[in-house]
């Protein structure tokens, strides 16, 4: 298996670029489910108002949150159980 390297500059790019910055915090910026999310927010809450309104909302206000848990494993835990239903829903 390979792994591919890269700068924490990259990496912190990539974080900011991502938005799903929640997700990324429990699972991981290249998760499968932060993919998910991502796919929900650019095919479906972007194109109409309501999404874009919540969008726009959930980026003023959620990454204090997602630094506050990302560095708490079972606070992570228990978001990851919170987010379990949304992205089944979404997915």
């Amino acid at each position: 298996m390979g792994y591919k390297y890269v700068t924490v500059r990259e990496h912190q790019r990539k974080i900011k670029t991502s938005g799903c910055f929640i997700a990324t915090a429990c699972y991981g910026i290249d998760s499968n489910e932060v993919q998910i999310f991502r796919d929900w927010r650019d095919k479906k809450l972007l194109t109409n108002s309501f999404g874009r309104v919540f969008v726009k909302t959930y980026y003023k206000l959620s990454p204090p949150i997602a630094n506050f848990i990302r560095d708490k494993p079972t606070l992570k835990s228990a978001v990851r159980c919170g987010l379990y239903p949304i992205k089944r829903i979404v997915e």
